[in-house]
């Protein structure tokens, strides 16, 4: 394993960790919601 000082840095002033309490299904779920309103908005 490679060590990185100053990655190890920055990933520490990103602050606490939170975890995501989203699950995984939800993403497949509101996919098609999703994709629909980024090309209504021109999001590229």
């Amino acid at each position: 394993m490679v060590f990185y000082p100053a990655l190890n840095t920055l990933v520490k002033d990103f602050g606490e960790f939170e975890t995501n309490t989203t699950k995984v299904s939800a993403y497949g779920k509101n996919n098609a919601a999703a994709v629909k309103i980024m090309d209504r908005s021109g999001w590229q």
